[in-house]
């Protein structure tokens, strides 16, 4: 049987993607590279695959880079161990919503007890390990699955482990599991850490096409984010800390343009001050948006890129227009900026020191903003995204450093500016 989550962390999960009007789709098995279904082939049905994992230990609290390990054969085998190749993966595999592709293990490793127990010399070369970085999983309960495929198919072998890592909830929404696609295809979803205790606890979200965990594959770049998510602000903050968590959604535009046709995995990690998550995306690359890797699109992307990249999209496409500081105070500081065509609105970012930015002002119709409730002699960062009336972005601001003054001669801020206090001081969550 395949395990699942522990009931209370499932229990909590459920219960934020509920909120979030997520939901959970159904567990099913669905076909990966090479077709790791767990079902027997036609022409053999006779098989006896056994397998054992023997590291990591059950009872351990995994931290970084951890061996995952052990042994697969099939007894009933005519030649050899029975077994061609061995895939692990984390909370599910195939089209099971939530899973992480780890990576292809190495097979063929000596296990002189394993033939000493079946008494035969072909299953001295039956071990596999992979070296995986476990804090990508994210902190809690979590199952490994190993895949092992003998003439008849695929088998799996299941275990529950324990993580200490990041407390990064990282969620891909759209499109599901296993999908075809021959164009670009818009992939969305939210990243958030509910334990931060300021801002939404995610410096940023990249991509990779192909790779595993440890050697991470192609990488594709940073996708947008930051979008508008009020309903993960709900979900995550309530009443009093929801607008901190309403900039978590991510988007990426991908084009599947130069590709293979077949299937391929794109993995995005979510990284904060404390590590990053991962979680992967299959997706069926069809043959009309497909052809041999690098070979040159049908029509020219905007900008050269890898096969596969995302495409400019992912930023707006208007140029960054310029952030000022149109007066300082110890515990202020005054914003301005000039008026961005198509603009309806403005949001304003502040981050402290190298620390994550995190919304100080959203919905602003003004130009300026006067930010209170500063640390005199620390350096803050301001970033403004300006937002047309669908609530696309359409530009943003250069990144502002400005440090507070130490307390001393009463500096003035210019007369009209529009203050809006904060709620709490910065750093206080």
């Amino acid at each position: 049987m395949r395990s699942t989550l522990s009931a209370a962390r499932a229990a909590w999960l459920l219960g934020v993607l509920a909120l979030i009007g997520l939901g959970l789709q159904g567990v099913q098995a669905g076909p990966l590279p090479q077709t790791p279904v767990l079902t027997p082939t036609p022409e053999a049905t006779d098989c006896r695959p056994e397998a054992r994992l023997d590291a990591p230990l059950p009872d351990l609290v995994l931290r970084g880079i951890v061996t995952v390990g052990g042994w697969a054969v099939d007894p009933a085998s005519p030649a050899g161990t029975g077994v061609a190749e061995v895939e692990v993966y984390l909370d599910g595999y195939g089209n099971d919503p939530g899973q992480t592709y780890i990576g292809r293990a190495e097979y063929g490793g000596v296990r002189t007890d394993v033939a000493e127990r079946f008494n035969d010399a072909r299953f001295a070369r039956s071990a596999f390990s992979l070296s995986w970085d476990a804090s990508t999983a994210g902190a809690g309960e979590h199952t490994l699955v190993v895949l092992y495929r003998t003439r008849c198919g695929w088998s799996s072998l299941t275990q529950t482990v324990q993580v200490d890592g990041p407390t990064i909830l990282l969620q891909i929404d759209r499109p599901a599991q296993g999908v075809p696609v021959s164009a670009p295809v818009r992939i969305e979803g939210w990243a958030a850490d509910p334990a931060a205790p300021v801002g939404t606890g995610v410096e940023r979200v990249d991509m990779y096409l192909d790779g595993q965990i440890t050697t991470r594959g192609i990488p594709l770049g940073e996708v947008s984010y930051g979008e508008s998510r009020p309903d993960v602000g709900a979900a995550l903050g309530g009443q009093e800390q929801a607008a901190r968590f309403s900039r978590s959604g991510w988007s990426v535009l991908w084009n599947p343009t130069g590709l293979t046709p077949g299937r391929h995995l794109l993995t995005f990690y979510a990284r904060g001050p404390a590590g990053a998550v991962a979680r992967s995306l299959a997706l069926e690359v069809t043959p009309e948006g497909a052809g041999p890797r690098g070979a040159t699109p049908a029509l020219p992307l905007p900008e050269p890129t890898l096969p596969g990249a995302p495409t400019p999209a992912v930023r707006p496409a208007g140029a960054s227009f310029p952030l000022t500081a149109a007066g300082t105070t110890p515990n202020s500081v005054a914003l301005a900026w000039n008026a961005v065509p198509n603009a309806a609105s403005y949001d304003v970012l502040v981050a402290e020191g190298a620390g994550v930015f995190s919304p100080l002002q959203n919905g602003l119709a003004d130009t300026r903003l006067v930010a209170t409730n500063l640390v005199p002699g620390q350096t803050y960062r301001f970033v403004v995204r300006a937002y047309d009336a669908n609530g696309a972005e359409v530009a943003r601001s250069t990144t502002l450093t400005v440090a507070t003054p130490l307390p001393g001669p009463t500096a003035t801020l210019p007369l009209g500016t529009l203050v809006v206090p904060t709620a709490t001081p910065l750093g206080r969550g």
